[in-house]
């Protein structure tokens, strides 16, 4: 019989993941030799749809498999922490690094990066202390 899987364990999965995207945006930054930007906008997304679905799963609420943050997933935050509303913009302009500069045709520029990078340190600086706070109430 499976065991079930206990929220801290799969939120602190999705932090450690979260974490990885986090690096990955700031040492893109940092490429003497032309930074990705398109890269480091995607990077910037994905760190903050983890740590919203960090703490999702620390809520226990169940979430579609989807890249669109504030439409899908932020709802879902919102109807267990209302302090997400003061967080929505930051939502926003990442939600289409998803998929906007992952195919031809547009490409980020370093000011969209830059943006991108700051948007992803705050939402990690909101979200930190909540996921903390509630890993610790699982054990």
């Amino acid at each position: 019989m499976a065991r079930k899987r206990q929220p801290s364990t799969y939120a602190s999965q999705w932090v450690q993941k979260a974490e990885e995207d986090y690096r990955a945006a700031l040492r893109l930054m940092k490429f003497r030799n032309g930074p990705t930007y398109n890269l480091v906008c995607f990077c910037a997304q994905q760190c903050a749809e983890k740590y919203i679905k960090a703490f999702l799963t620390l809520a226990g609420k169940k979430f579609p498999p989807s890249h669109q943050i504030e439409h899908m997933l932020l709802p879902l935050c919102l109807e267990v922490d209302k302090s997400f509303e003061f967080v929505r913009e930051l939502f926003r302009r990442l939600d289409s690094y998803s998929v906007t500069f992952r195919y031809p045709g547009e490409d980020a520029a370093r000011e969209e990066a830059t943006k991108a990078v700051g948007a992803m340190k705050r939402i990690r600086e909101f979200l930190r202390p909540k996921l903390s706070a509630g890993m610790m109430d699982d054990r």
